[in-house]
């Protein structure tokens, strides 16, 4: 007997349906009226563990091919602790699957990653952040980077090249633009 292959096409109401690049978008869990591009994390006190949950789309409302990777990590905006070093080196933000048990840090070299995405998906990722008592970050607004990476295979002939979109900024060439998301960490 062959094998079964099944095949469907999703068609979404033409007032609704968003024409461009696919995007990459993060809304608070279970909403999708304003997407976000800064996270709060507000009168932290060290020591404390804050958590908190976000749905990632991938290509909502819109046609687009399946991706099969995207990745979190996290990222600082210079060289000192107010612009997140001591945070990123350490891990202090984790994230997962809401499907996980697992924590993974999210600094520069590592991250998290989400697996695949279907065009109009979306993935639940619960986020934590715990800065110890004796961290030297500041009291007063400190800042990170939190990187969104799509990732997919492009076949040119018989090679495989990896090709890196990050949110909605596609780069030109071999030159990538990327998503970034604020992270404002205010310690008291």
């Amino acid at each position: 007997m062959p094998p079964l292959t099944l095949n469907f096409t999703t068609i979404f109401d033409p007032a609704n349906r968003r024409l461009g690049e696919e995007y990459l978008e993060l809304y608070p869990a279970g909403k999708t009226d304003v997407e976000i591009l800064t996270i709060p994390i507000d009168w932290y006190e060290k020591g404390q563990t804050r958590t908190w949950s976000l749905d990632l789309w991938y290509a909502r409302r819109q046609e687009a091919d399946r991706v099969e990777e995207v990745r979190l990590s996290a990222f600082t905006y210079g060289a000192s602790n107010e612009l997140g070093q001591e945070i990123v080196q350490n891990g202090y933000l984790k994230a997962k699957l809401s499907t996980s048990s697992v924590w993974s840090p999210l600094t520069v070299s590592t991250g998290l990653s989400l697996g695949d995405f279907w065009p109009n998906s979306k993935k639940t990722v619960d986020f934590q952040f715990n800065m110890p008592q004796g961290a030297q970050t500041p009291v007063g607004l400190n800042m990170i980077g939190l990187k969104i990476e799509l990732l997919r295979s492009v076949v040119y002939g018989s090679t495989a090249w990896g090709k890196a979109m990050y949110g909605r900024y596609v780069g030109a060439g071999f030159t990538p633009a990327r998503k970034d998301v604020l992270i404002k960490l205010h310690v008291k």
